[in-house]
């Protein structure tokens, strides 16, 4: 009564009054009172529970669209006419919409030897980047070999504890995926994607991401460099016949090729389609071939 009389501004009377006044409740009612409300709070925090967890699929399932969009994009865009540097820009700026790193790079590596006669094909490594990007390229390749990174070795991640063990802070590397571009044993170059944007960690999901556009980016390599030996291969033909042109009738020697170069200079003067440059230029080196076939008595008379 004493601590109820507080209440009544120290009145125990009127505490006392309205005490006398209130209904005595049963025990039972009031615990199934207190049941009841309780229920109702676990109530409550399943609603916050399950719209938490309902708001994170949500943000999964957007995530997930988004990123079989990419790979959707990256496959209508596996053109052997576009080059490798070409879909890997392309690929390394849609990234950006689904992988939260501040940069990206890819480092291309050399199908062919400088001074080889080769049908347009890469002889020194080509970096492409998107956003600020921590290294050059002779430090991307360095990192590479340090990491002893191959194409059995899959998806290489490294947060911020053993990146500064390595030392890699002082050049501007926090978190790092990186992932090759790789058909069957043979890599064609690295993705890697730089620094979350948070400085959290990178996880298996941004690395299986990167996985699979580095496979989609292999496979493209892949098929432009058995293009480019396809390419290749005719050039030598065409070459090997000419030189039974010259043989067969060595006093018009170096004619084919003389005409092939007349009518790719024609064309240019008449805007020709580009694409037709080279069929025009190997036209012109076998329009001769028929002298193979001639008598040499009518052929040098």
């Amino acid at each position: 009564l004493n601590a109820l009389a507080d209440m009544f501004a120290g009145d125990r009377d009127a505490a006392d009054e309205w005490l006398n006044s209130q209904t005595i409740w049963d025990a039972n009612v009031l615990l199934r009172l207190a049941e009841a409300i309780v229920g109702k709070l676990n109530a409550e925090a399943d609603v916050v529970r399950m719209k938490k967890e309902v708001d994170l699929i949500s943000q999964n399932l957007a995530s997930t669209y988004e990123e079989i969009s990419l790979l959707y994009t990256i496959t209508q865009n596996l053109r052997i006419s576009r080059s490798d540097e070409e879909l890997g820009q392309l690929a390394i700026e849609w990234l950006v919409d689904c992988v939260p790193a501040t940069s990206f790079a890819i480092q291309y590596l050399p199908v062919a030897e400088h001074g080889d006669s080769t049908y347009k094909a890469r002889t020194r490594p080509n970096l492409i980047i998107s956003g600020d990007c921590p290294i050059d390229e002779d430090e991307f390749r360095a990192l590479v070999d340090d990491l002893e990174l191959s194409a059995s070795t899959g998806a290489f991640i490294a947060n911020e504890k053993a990146t500064t063990e390595r030392h890699w802070y002082e050049r501007g590397v926090r978190q790092l995926i990186v992932v090759p571009l790789c058909e069957g044993d043979n890599v064609f170059g690295w993705l890697a994607a730089f620094n979350h944007i948070d400085n959290r960690e990178f996880g298996t999901i941004e690395a299986n991401l990167l996985s699979s556009v580095g496979a989609l980016l292999g496979i493209h390599s892949g098929n432009r460099d058995l293009y480019r030996q396809q390419s290749e291969l005719l050039a030598n033909i065409v070459r090997a016949l000419v030189s039974a042109i010259d043989a067969k009738d060595p006093y018009t020697s170096g004619h084919s090729d003389r005409v092939a170069r007349y009518a790719v200079r024609i064309a240019l003067e008449m805007r020709v389609n580009p694409k037709l440059l080279n069929t025009i230029y190997m036209s012109g080196l076998l329009h001769d071939v028929g002298k193979i076939g001639i008598d040499d008595n009518v052929l040098r008379k």
